[in-house]
């Protein structure tokens, strides 16, 4: 008589994830993209406010990536999320929920504290009271290892939900461009799609990129033309042409 393993799920909502033999170079490479654009955000506008507002490239370069940095950071994040989002509830909590938590309470009591013993310094006025919220409220800085917790959360309560479903729903979420003040509710609202989207896409996502690898020209062009319609839209240059200013 065949045996089930009672922590397998038999419910259809996770693609599999193609058997990687080790560390993927532009996966890493990615993330660190992501990092690194995450902290040029913090640079240069944090230096753009000392300084009067003055011009900066690394600005111009900031508000340029704003529309795919944080949504590239999730997707990539969902890619290889199926494995845990499978796994019993015990090592589930312990991988990934209490993983996110203690990062985030460690590192958001670590700067609260530095920002209350230096008060009027840094992008944010914080008082005693905060501290109180940090489970509810995220941390300014924090607010994507929060949110990422709050994605594999809801991702494995809903695995039995079809992933058309969830993905209709993440997506009506994000086009009702939701605002309440609440930073958890609204980042998860607007983010949770692009989670999702690395989850159910991750099989095309790295066939694709197998698939660049080979045709390496048809990849640069397909790039290019990303980022120029992201220029294109950023800039109206549509609508307000500026090649002959």
């Amino acid at each position: 008589m065949t045996q089930t393993d009672p922590t397998q799920s038999t419910n259809h909502a996770f693609p599999a994830t193609p058997a990687i033999p080790g560390r993927i170079n532009w996966i890493d490479a990615t993330k660190g993209l992501t990092i690194m654009m995450v902290v040029t955000m913090h640079i240069s506008l944090g230096t753009q406010a000392m300084l009067g507002g003055s011009d900066m490239w690394l600005v111009d370069f900031t508000n340029f990536v704003r529309p795919f940095r944080v949504p590239l950071f999730f997707i990539i994040a969902g890619l290889f999320a199926a494995k845990a989002l499978q796994a019993n509830w015990r090592k589930f909590l312990d991988t990934k929920i209490l993983h996110f938590a203690y990062f985030y309470f460690l590192w958001a009591v670590l700067q609260l504290g530095i920002k209350l013993a230096l008060p009027g310094e840094g992008n944010h006025n914080l008082g005693l009271a905060d501290f109180w919220l940090l489970p509810f409220e995220p941390f300014a800085t924090l607010w994507f290892i929060y949110a990422l917790a709050l994605f594999f959360l809801m991702a494995r309560l809903t695995r039995a939900v079809p992933p058309a479903v969830m993905l209709v729903f993440a997506g009506a979420l994000y086009a009702a461009d939701i605002h309440t003040g609440w930073t958890a509710v609204d980042e998860f609202s607007g983010r949770f799609i692009f989670f999702l989207a690395g989850l159910h896409a991750s099989r095309f996502v790295l066939d694709f990129a197998n698939w660049t690898s080979i045709h390496k020209v048809a990849a640069l062009s397909i790039t290019s033309l990303g980022l120029t319609a992201v220029f294109v839209l950023q800039n109206n240059v549509v609508l307000e042409p500026r090649f002959d200013q």
